[in-house]
Parts: structure tokens; C-alpha cells; sequence
């Protein structure tokens, strides 16, 4: 189309006006498809959640304007150095969630936020999950869970629980569930953060369980069948701790966490070191 155009005013001795016309609307027409190159596109998988590849075989869909310019926040403050990986997670029939990868030079990341079709609104702040233990644990290690995000009852109300793969390169090999809830404004608010599954110096497994406003903590070792070791009551939102029962003493120190974290901390934090 260019060599074209340029071909017709070399040949043709258009009025100058005519000739700056045609100018002006080749370089409009190149900056539409540069634009359009350059557009993001979400993956829509068919199971409603994300992976840490590229999905080539899901679909990919347009992105609000709304959204795309968030995202292009991010990967500016995050000083993103690749293109980003961004999939949409569908949360009801007005309310979409995306989550975007981005790799920065220290780190890789996970940033989650949601769009209202109806009110054209955005979150303004997104929750960042840090990615370097699900991108090394996505199909090997043996904490390793999907969906990577799913919804669950929290409170009689609809919750959004990610979880993350963590390790400290020893010891401490762990899946936590950050639970968030979904404000009317669009905003994204922790609700408690639960390492679901903890895997002890004897290659015993700890999984926890969010019930009702209790952390229920079992234990199964081998081919034993699983044991509860006891339960944490949370009060304030499930940002503080009531009291613990121990039903096996033993393992009283991992009613919350096997992190070696503060437990009023964990629960409102998660496991926030980094390696």
C-alpha cells in the first residue's frame, strides 16, 4: 500500500492539497496498524483460570481500553522486560479478572486485577503475587495444585483464592491460598492468607483448610490416613487469632504455618520473603 501510494504522486501531478491529503491519511491508516499490532490480547482458557505458559491452543480475546491501559502501567512500573502474558478469568456475567505475568531483571510476578463491564471501572491498585516458585513448581514439585485460581464461600460471600507455590531453597517447601474478596468498586482486599499445604522435615504432608472462621490443620504421613492436629478460631475479619485447640501436641507449631513466620503476621501477609 505504501510503495503503492508513493508510486501514484511520483506518477501523478496532484495538487499540492490533494498530495498532502493523501500523505496525511497513509500515516494515519500506519498508525492504525501499528496500533493494532501492538494491541494486548487476553487468553481465555477453557478450565477459567491461568497458567505460567504461553496457551496457544485457548483462544485469545480483545482487552477493554480501560484495562489495557492499566495493564501498561504495570509493565511500566513493574519495568517489565518482555511482553507480557495475560489471561482473563471470568467472574460473573459483568465482572471479568485479569491476571498478567510480568518478568522484570529481579523477579517475575503475577498482578491480578478486575474490570466491571457495566461501570467501565478497573481496579486501581493490584495485588502482586510474586511467581518465581509457581513458574519452577507449575509441573515437578510436589506442592504443585491447579487451578491456580479458583473461587470458594468465604462467609457466605464468593472469595478468590490464588495460590502460590513457595520455597526457601531448603526447607521450606509450601502452597499458600491468598484469599481476596472483590470489592463493589472494583478493588481486590485480602481476606487471609492459609498455607494450605506444608511438607515437614519427615515427608509428612500438613494441609490446611479455610472452614467457616476456622483453620483446620491435618497431617498424613505415607500411606496413613490423615489426623487432625488441631484448629486456629480467627476473629476481626479473619485478621486476628482467638485461640488454637491441639489435638496433637507434637505438632502444635504447625497449626498455622511451617514458615518459621510470625502466625498474627502469615495470616495477614502470607509468606512475604523472598530468595
Amino acid at each position: 500500500m505504501l510503495y503503492k501510494t508513493i508510486d501514484l504522486l511520483k506518477t501523478h501531478r496532484l495538487p499540492l492539497k490533494i498530495a498532502a491529503l493523501i500523505w496525511l491519511c497513509l500515516i494515519a491508516n500506519l498508525a492504525t496498524a501499528q496500533n493494532k499490532t501492538n494491541a494486548l490480547l487476553a487468553i481465555k482458557r477453557p478450565d477459567n483460570s491461568f497458567v505460567t505458559y504461553n496457551d496457544i491452543t485457548s483462544p485469545e480475546e480483545a482487552i477493554p481500553q480501560q484495562v489495557e491501559n492499566k495493564i501498561r502501567r504495570i509493565l511500566t512500573d513493574g519495568k517489565a522486560v518482555s511482553q507480557p502474558l495475560i489471561f482473563k478469568i471470568s467472574y460473573n456475567t459483568d465482572v471479568a479478572l485479569y491476571v498478567i505475568k510480568i518478568r522484570s531483571a529481579k523477579r517475575v510476578c503475577y498482578n491480578l486485577v478486575a474490570y466491571s463491564t457495566s461501570l467501565n471501572q478497573v481496579s486501581s491498585t493490584p495485588q502482586v503475587i510474586d511467581g518465581k516458585w509457581i513458574d519452577a513448581n507449575e509441573s515437578s514439585a510436589k506442592t504443585s495444585k491447579t487451578p491456580l485460581i479458583r473461587f470458594i464461600m468465604v462467609n457466605g460471600k464468593k472469595a478468590i483464592a490464588i495460590n502460590e507455590s513457595r520455597n526457601n531453597g531448603t526447607t521450606y517447601n509450601a502452597v499458600i491460598d491468598h484469599i481476596f474478596e472483590l470489592k463493589q468498586n472494583m478493588e481486590i482486599a485480602d481476606i487471609v492468607h492459609i498455607e494450605s499445604s506444608y511438607i515437614t522435615s519427615d515427608d509428612c504432608t500438613i494441609s490446611r483448610t479455610l472452614k467457616n472462621d476456622e483453620i483446620v490443620s491435618e497431617i498424613r504421613c505415607k500411606d496413613k490416613n490423615p489426623t487432625i492436629i488441631g484448629r486456629v478460631k480467627l476473629i476481626n475479619n479473619y485478621q486476628r487469632i482467638l485461640h488454637k485447640a491441639v489435638y496433637q501436641p507434637q505438632y502444635a507449631q504447625y497449626l498455622i504455618t511451617g514458615s518459621g513466620i510470625d502466625e498474627a503476621v502469615f495470616i495477614k501477609q502470607g509468606y512475604t520473603t523472598t530468595f
